[in-house]
């Protein structure tokens, strides 16, 4: 859709939030076609806006992208949601480099575009959504482990099924073992929410390790999970 110059103003950037604020009511009621319309529409006047009213405008571009993602995805059309998810995730990337504070956007938006990529197989560019996920959060956890530990512990986990789908299983263990690691300290503090994903985790490791030809270091897993139920000691 494109919208003739004299049919646009400096209201435009206003214009394109109140079509994007409209376009979330709409995919919130389950109206999906007209959500869907509202999102194109959306996204064409953000794209106007940062043409013509500078970058500034860029973070509502990607949000518009985002909901059109979410609602082309809804409708079926996996391939064009998948387009629109990427692009904003470029965009983010860029806002965030000088806007530190938009990363939870970005973030939100990788999530997305991590499920997309898992619903379709596409197995490498999951492994690379994944690993910027994981990548983002090392750098929360290191400056607030309370508040962002436990999204690390869940990304880790996400980076190494999606390794061993890519076909490199080396590179899953040592994720394993990572995530491990990070699940033992949160249990160590709050054993109620989290001592079961990490007998999960240990789990998994020790199912990965006997699928390599490991099965020492999976009998020994085993065997700790079945002698400490509490997992209080190292992996």
């Amino acid at each position: 859709m494109t919208f003739p110059a004299s049919a646009l103003s400096a209201h435009e950037p206003a214009l394109a939030s109140a079509v994007l604020n409209h376009g979330f009511a709409l995919s919130r009621a389950a109206r999906l076609p007209e959500a869907l319309a509202a999102s194109e529409e959306a996204v064409a006047l953000g794209r106007v806006a940062v043409e013509r009213h500078g970058r500034v405008h860029e973070r509502g571009l990607a949000m518009a992208l985002d909901n059109l993602g979410t609602d082309l995805f809804r409708a079926g059309r996996r391939e064009e949601a998948l387009a629109a998810l990427e692009e904003a995730v470029l965009i983010l990337q860029s806002v965030v480099s000088h806007e530190p504070g938009r990363e939870p956007l970005l973030i939100s938006v990788l999530a997305k575009l991590g499920f997309l990529h898992s619903s379709m197989e596409r197995w490498p560019e999951l492994v690379e959504v994944a690993t910027e996920l994981v990548v983002r959060h090392r750098r929360l956890a290191a400056a607030d482990p309370v508040a962002h530990e436990p999204a690390l512990a869940g990304y880790l986990g996400d980076l190494g099924v999606s390794l061993w789908r890519a076909g490199r299983p080396d590179e899953a263990l040592e994720v394993g073992v990572q995530a491990a690691e990070v699940y033992r300290r949160l249990a160590a503090g709050d054993p109620g929410a989290f001592l079961e994903k990490l007998r999960t985790v240990e789990a998994a490791r020790a199912n990965g390790l006997e699928s390599v030809g490991r099965e020492a270091e999976a009998a020994e897993i085993r065997e700790r999970l079945r002698s400490d139920p509490g997992c209080t000691g190292n992996g």
